[in-house]
């Protein structure tokens, strides 16, 4: 709210100096400010857009991994996730990150389709990710290793990997001005290394300086969706036999001997 009541010139000069990291979401909210006015549903609301628009993109990323079925309860599932719902409240970027990380990753899927344009629309969505927060770009390597696993022809590895160099090099000018400021500071293998690798490289780099904040990996919570194998499957191919199984009201629950 202090942002948003700020002059233009007065902006520039908070971005120059400190949180050039968050000044796309500090950018955002002034405009939001000056059209809608500055008070504290204006600022929350843009989140919950946000938090709105990951849910729906998580929606047509599950069509896209495993049919229409899986798109609704995955949209839904992340729509009543209590995390999502507190960030959907807050006047931070954190919400912003979601929601483009399920767009990122779901055009990272219509690439490996070998659609021409869409490794285009991953480098800009990359790009936007990593200026709402450089964290974000800790999705990349997850995407990487997705493409590894996939294992496509070789024009489309060349086309995304081009993509996602561009769309880093496209942050490179924030990353700099951000570091000068750290004083002040389906069948495709989607979810598994979108939900693993980011946290692992933040707690990585934690070692040497003090980084990891949950708030941090909010864009990985999309990840923890539904399979399209169901849980029971996946935990019976874990090697946990089911022991019990009853249907309560219509709920079908099974309980596996460990």
């Amino acid at each position: 709210m202090d942002v948003a009541h700020r002059s233009t010139p007065q902006l520039a000069e908070l971005l120059g100096t400190v949180d050039a990291v968050h000044g796309l979401h500090y950018v955002l909210m002034h405009l939001v400010g000056k059209a809608a006015g500055v008070s504290e549903l204006t600022m929350r609301l843009p989140s919950a857009v946000a938090v709105a628009v990951a849910a729906g993109g998580l929606a047509w990323l599950g069509r896209l991994l495993g049919g229409p079925r899986l798109g609704l309860y995955a949209g839904l599932l992340l729509a009543v996730m209590p995390t999502a719902s507190r960030y959907a409240q807050e006047a931070r970027s954190f919400a912003f990150v979601m929601a483009v990380a399920v767009l990122t990753t779901g055009a990272l899927v219509k690439s490996l389709t070998g659609k021409a344009h869409w490794p285009a629309v991953h480098a800009a969505l990359i790009a936007l990710l990593g200026w709402f927060n450089v964290m974000g770009l800790l999705l990349v390597a997850a995407h990487a290793a997705t493409v590894a696993l996939r294992r496509p022809g070789h024009r489309t590895v060349l086309r995304l990997l081009t993509a996602q160099a561009a769309g880093i090099a496209a942050t490179v000018p924030l990353l700099l001005l951000g570091f000068s400021q750290r004083s002040a500071a389906g069948e495709a293998p989607i979810g598994l290394p979108w939900l693993a690798i980011p946290p692992l490289l933040l707690w990585l780099a934690s070692l040497g300086q003090p980084l990891f904040a949950y708030r941090y990996l909010l864009f990985c919570l999309p990840a923890r969706r539904p399979h399209s194998r169901g849980p029971g499957q996946a935990l019976t191919r874990a090697g946990l036999p089911p022991a019990h199984h009853r249907t309560v009201r219509g709920l079908d629950i099974t309980l596996y001997r460990r």
